[in-house]
């Protein structure tokens, strides 16, 4: 942004054009493409200025369906902006006074401003401290409604979603994000961390900085830039403006990702790579940047370090393109060679030179494969040592050697010489030798060598080439990841897919989709580009066999499409009509269907095949929507259909002989929308003014209710059960009434968008809301949002599969069905406001949950049937651990409170066998157990307490539960012990950071190893070659047993450690929870890959306990243990139990498609056959048929002998 670009008073003539531009421009980007031109020639008339900047940024625009937020594609020749289009969107605003409240923070003064919107300094109130507040322009909220504005709303708020990801020092972090109300408007704002100094330059060029002190403040530019990379991140407009350095004299990057203006770069021309704005400075860009022909990767901000590394250097650019029209910078740029940096300065020549011109490479396969690389030679040129780049020649290494070792080198200098003396007289004879005595041998010596040699350089080629791979790829991935949080799935799609299809057996990218089908549950996908005509229809059946059609949808071009019931196929297509279809509906047992277009023509076709019936009698406008209604109280006479016409006539008519049954007009007030009664023979309309009036089929009144607002209702829904009326009020949101009395149940806010469709699930249960990004779940009678499902363009209609949760949703660009199941598997909610925690018996029948009243419920696993409660030891305190030892026999739980319970369930009662806080044995100490593990075979039990004798570690002898021997900690508090699966050896962990494995016969401390802070569980894996330790400084660690070594330290959580499981019979896949709320998944084995897979599973950051489900039964199941909210925000004891195959079938359906299609990276590749494979096991174990997915997901089929996507 400029600082002080809008603080200008006064409406001048440029300020009322830029104005007037900025308006025009947002009106006519809402046309379609072969309107806009007509449009703005019409509203400008002689004024032809304004026409031709107007003109200039249509001609400009991209279409965000194509490029996204952080899309890795530029569309050839498009998105150039100039800097006159860039002042049409600066405009007028009024600035917000000092000391104005927003949220939960106080306004200082302005920072800067530009044309997206303004950063104020601002102070904030909880925690204290002084932030960077960044508010969108509220002049462009002119139009909150429109879908201009709420693409810039969206690229605004992803801002924030994306880069609260991003957690480095070198990176301005993000602290809070939100909205805040203003003349009665939302407006978004982002509170960022507030960084004070200079920009990147200006701090060499105050400082003074020496070249070698250069060098190293951009290696850790390159360390912020790669953290960026290895989450997918891809900057695409570094600068010395977006890079400042602190008062401690640390760079830190701003605006990652986000286009910004800058006063230091007032004359450089922008290019824009689509809607989703991320701008790059011409002379910071890439040859295939400024193309626009290839795909950008991260290797273009490779370029642009190389760019800021000549800056630094040279105290120049490489290329002054400042001046230049933008083709001709975009030529210099692709083609000419830079002024290589000997010529400025001779003190550059050698490895800086190298270095330079290798990040400066235009063609990016030749280039630095990563930002880590550039920034490792940056620090070994530093150091003295040979770069990377010149490591193939020996001479070249041992020059380096010799100048950092100085004085060494003078002293073997002198030795040298004495040699050489000796020397020469050897070389002249041993020359003349050579020549006469060449041979043979000598010859195959010296090939043989050369031949090694080669290979030795190829496998160190081969070796930077598939790491470069590793990088790319993985950056391609962790991009799809966060395109599927900010919504944006088929852009997902396409970037995880191509690596997965590479790739068919990586764990690692199967995950990376099944996180992509999580966040965005489609199981299929239709296209149906239309932008003016709308229709959906769902079949009503509450069952549907095997030929029957699901739904019905038709668009712009008048075609009506026939889908079958698993989403597969299209049974049928016909072109309806002639012009934009508006509506469509089953009829007469839906054997039927009806469709009707924007000049009131209908038309009745059989759903079977969708051969036409009849045409009914034109209505004489445009057909809002169709309903069918009985007539009947008995069901017996036929149904009608009731047309909405042109938003004021309601005409009644029968489907089978076309008869017109009634026709009336609303009241004075227009009739916005109407829905089907609960009984099924009378109908709601809803009128401009928020009332909403129930009629019988002849027009007669039989009652109203009215929003308690004035505001009109556009969308009206009721439930099934005739309890609930939904008004959706469009930017306002949604008010749920009660059908008896009118009152508010609850208010459902949804942001700055606008209510586009209304349904109720079968049971009343949830309500769904479609808007212009985006479908919510919410509980209707509480308004607890429940589920929230991003699309990329805006959704116009949906409807419920009956007797399922898929919900068919019509947007602008496709037919979508999404799987609006809340999660993938079974909740159990304990009664008590607190925690719980689960342990699966061995042989994973059985679940045991505990929570804090001292309850314990036993449950069957496979069905989750409660068999058994056990509850003669309460004890009202949090748990902490609960577990069944490998025999199945007992049950322990222990609290935070200093109890501990045991269960024979062999008994048939359950009798405890002890609950008091002492009990038989050791295993009773002063202070419960805060950790205790069994040996594989049941016999022993390993304690970590404070016991009678102070801190100590005790192994227990379970047939008595008496002590076999213990030993202390040295005063310090024990906290984790686990045994390894030979029983012999017990990893011990205390609070000092100290872990030791001990032999558990005789004590004997087998290995000693010493952490910086305290682990706060340890877990040996299944074949007992691995430890790993977790703790509060959000850090995983792998511990090679054998190589007594650390081999891993894994990242991703943000807050305390508190669990980890592996998976049964997988030694290296094993999942963490934190208090954070999150759950991840990770392989051991991965090449320094981030988690497989993020399961949000706490919204209130309790969890107490994970377990996956072992034994014979071999479910896949992960359970997850803590507490989430209830619908009164109480924290409530809850388990999850999440199907790690569940998204099978969505994986199953898009890559079927893939196959279907012809796809050439799928058939007649070298992986088709690996896929094919994949295919079919992906479909044996979905544990997916025809109907409802969560009733499924509440009983999952047998599923054995496999793991979750193969054998």
């Amino acid at each position: 942004m400029n600082p002080g670009a809008e603080n200008e008073r006064g409406s001048t003539p440029a300020r009322q054009h830029a104005a007037a531009v900025e308006r025009l421009f947002l009106e006519s980007i809402e046309l379609k493409p072969d309107q806009r031109r007509a449009h703005v020639l019409a509203r400008c008339g002689a004024d032809a200025a304004l026409a031709e900047d107007v003109l200039g940024l249509l001609a400009h625009a991209e279409d965000e369906a194509t490029d996204g937020f952080l899309s890795s594609r530029v569309a050839p020749g498009r998105g150039l902006m100039t800097e006159l289009g860039a002042k049409a969107l600066v405009g007028d605003e009024p600035l917000l006074p000092p000391d104005r409240r927003i949220a939960g923070f106080t306004l200082v003064g302005l920072l800067g401003s530009g044309g997206m919107g303004a950063v104020y300094l601002a102070d904030q109130e909880r925690p204290r401290r002084p932030v960077a507040l960044k508010l969108m322009r509220r002049t462009l909220g002119a139009s909150h409604s429109s879908p201009a504005y709420a693409r810039l709303l969206r690229r605004f708020e992803h801002e924030a979603d994306v880069l609260a990801r991003l957690k480095h020092p070198g990176i301005a972090q993000i602290y809070e994000a939100g909205t805040f109300e203003l003349d009665g408007l939302r407006h978004p704002y982002i509170a960022m961390e507030l960084v004070r100094g200079v920009s990147l330059t200006q701090h060499v060029r105050d400082k003074r900085l020496s070249t070698r002190e250069r060098c190293l403040l951009l290696a850790k530019v390159c360390d912020a830039v790669t953290h960026a990379h290895r989450n997918g991140i891809i900057h695409r407009d570094l600068k010395p403006a977006n890079i400042i350095v602190d008062e401690q004299g640390e760079p830190k990057i701003l605006d990652f990702g986000v286009a910004r203006a800058d006063n230091a770069q007032a004359q450089m021309t922008s290019v824009h790579t689509g809607v989703g704005q991320l701008i790059g400075t011409l002379p910071y860009m890439s040859p295939e940047q400024v193309q626009g022909t290839e795909s950008i990767d991260s290797r273009s901000d490779v370029y642009a370090l190389g760019v800021l590394l000549y800056e630094l250097l040279a105290d120049c650019l490489p290329y002054d393109v400042r001046n230049c029209s933008l083709p001709e910078a975009a030529r210099i740029i692709r083609d000419q060679e830079p002024r290589r940096l000997s010529t400025i300065d001779r003190v550059f020549r050698g490895d800086l030179e190298i270095i330079t011109l290798k990040a400066l490479n235009k063609d990016r396969d030749r280039r630095y494969q990563t930002a880590q690389d550039l920034g490792a030679d940056l620090r070994r040129f530093t150091a003295g040592e040979a770069i990377a780049v010149r490591r193939d020649s020996a001479l070249y290494v041992l020059r380096k050697q010799i100048e950092r070792h100085r004085g060494l080198s003078i002293a073997a200098a002198c030795v040298a010489v004495v040699i050489l003396g000796l020397g020469v007289f050897s070389a002249v004879q041993a020359i003349t030798a050579s020549r006469l005595a060449r041979s043979e041998g000598l010859a195959k010596t010296e090939a043989l060598s050369s031949l090694e040699q080669a290979r030795r350089e190829r496998a160190r080629a081969d070796e930077a080439a598939a790491r470069a791979n590793r990088e790319l790829a993985r950056s391609q991935v962790e991009q799809g990841r966060l395109q599927a949080i900010a919504g944006n799935a088929t852009t997902a799609e396409q970037l995880i897919w191509p690596e997965h299809l590479r790739s068919p057996e990586s764990r690692y990218t199967f995950y990376a989709l099944w996180e992509l089908y999580l966040n965005q549950p489609v199981l299929a996908t239709f296209a149906n580009a239309s932008t003016g005509g709308f229709a959906l229809a769902t079949n009503p059946s509450a069952t549907l066999d095997a030929e029957a059609v699901a739904f019905v949808a038709g668009n712009d071009a008048g075609d009506l499409r026939a889908f079958d019931r698993e989403f597969s196929r299209v049974r049928w297509s016909v072109r309806a009509h002639d012009r934009p279809l508006t509506a469509a509906a089953f009829a007469h047992n839906a054997s039927l269907v009806i469709s009707g277009d924007a000049q009131g023509t209908m038309r009745v076709w059989r759903s079977s095949d969708g051969a036409r019936v009849r045409d009914l009698p034109g209505v004489g406008a445009i057909v809002r929507k169709l309903i069918e209604v009985q007539t009947g109280s008995d069901g017996d006479a036929a149904p009608l259909m009731l047309c909405l016409v042109d938003e004021n006539d309601l005409v009644v008519i029968d489907p089978l002989d076309g008869r017109v049954a009634a026709r009336w007009k609303g009241e004075s007030r227009r009739v916005v929308d109407i829905t089907l009664h609960a009984d099924g023979r009378s109908v709601l309309a809803a009128m401009s003014g928020g009332t909403i009036v129930h009629h019988d089929l002849s027009g007669r009144e039989l009652g109203r209710v009215r929003s308690p607002e004035t505001t009109d209702i556009i969308r009206v829904a009721m439930s099934p059960d005739g309890s609930m009326i939904a008004a959706g009020l469009g930017m306002h949101g949604v008010r749920v009434l009660s059908a008896d009395s009118g009152a508010v149940l609850s208010r459902i806010p949804i942001g700055v968008s606008s209510v586009q469709t209304l349904a109720f699930t079968d049971d009343s249960s949830r309500l769904v809301t479609g808007t212009y990004w985006g479908v919510s779940i919410d509980d209707p009678r509480t308004g607890r949002r429940l589920q929230r499902v991003s699309t990329s363009t805006s959704t116009r209609g949906g409807e419920f599969i009956r007797g399922t949760t898929h919900f068919v949703t019509l947007c602008e660009d496709a037919v979508r069905v999404m799987d609006l199941c809340e999660r993938p598997g079974r909740v159990l909610n304990s009664d008590a406001e607190s925690l719980a925690v689960v342990a699966f018996s061995p042989d994973g029948a059985t679940t045991a949950i505990s929570d804090a009243r001292g309850i314990v419920r036993l449950y069957e696993t496979r069905s989750g049937t409660l068999v058994r409660t056990l509850g003669d030891a309460p004890v009202n305190a949090r748990p902490r651990g609960l577990r069944f030892d490998p025999t199945g026999r007992w049950l322990i739980r222990t609290t935070m409170t200093h109890s501990v319970a045991m269960w024979d369930l062999s008994s048939p009662q359950g009798s405890a066998g002890a609950h008091a806080r002492r009990g038989p044995g050791a295993v009773m100490h002063s202070r419960t157990p805060r950790s205790f593990d069994f040996s594989p075979d049941g016999a022993l039990m390993a304690t970590a307490a404070w016991g009678r004798n102070g801190p100590r570690f005790s192994i227990i002898d379970t047939r008595d539960w008496s002590e076999v021997r213990s030993w202390p900690t040295d005063g310090a508090e024990p906290m984790a012990v686990s045994f390894a699966p030979d029983g012999r050896r017990v990893a011990t962990a205390d609070r000092t950071g100290v872990i030791r494995i001990v032999d558990a016969a005789s004590g004997e401390v087998l290995d000693t190893i010493r952490s910086d802070v305290t682990p706060w569980v340890v877990r040996f894996s299944p074949d007992g070659r691995r430890l790993v330790w977790g703790n509060w400084t959000r850090r995983i660690f792998v511990y090679d047993v054998a190589e007594r070594r650390v081999t891993r330290e894994l990242t991703g959580h943000s807050a305390l450690i508190i669990d980890i499981d592996f998976r049964p019979g997988e030694p290296t896949i094993f999942a963490s929870a934190s208090t954070d709320g999150i759950v991840k998944l990770w392989d051991i084995l991965g090449d320094d890959e981030p988690a497989l897979l993020t399961i949000p599973a706490s919204t209130s950051g309790e969890i107490t306990s994970i377990a996956f489900c072992p034994g014979p039964a071999k479910l896949p199941m992960l359970a997850i243990a803590g507490a989430n909210p209830d619908a009164s925000n109480n924290a409530t004891g809850q388990v999850q139990f999440w199907n790690l195959r569940y998204f099978n079938r969505h994986i199953a359906g898009a890559l079927q498609h893939k196959f279907d299609t012809g796809d050439p990276r799928v058939v007649g590749s070298p992986n088709e056959a690996s896929l094919r494979e994949q295919l079919e096991l992906l479909r044996r174990y979905s544990g997916w048929s025809p109907g409802s997915m969560l009733e499924r997901a509440r009983n999952p089929p047998d599923q054995t002998g496999a793991s979750d996507h193969q054998p």
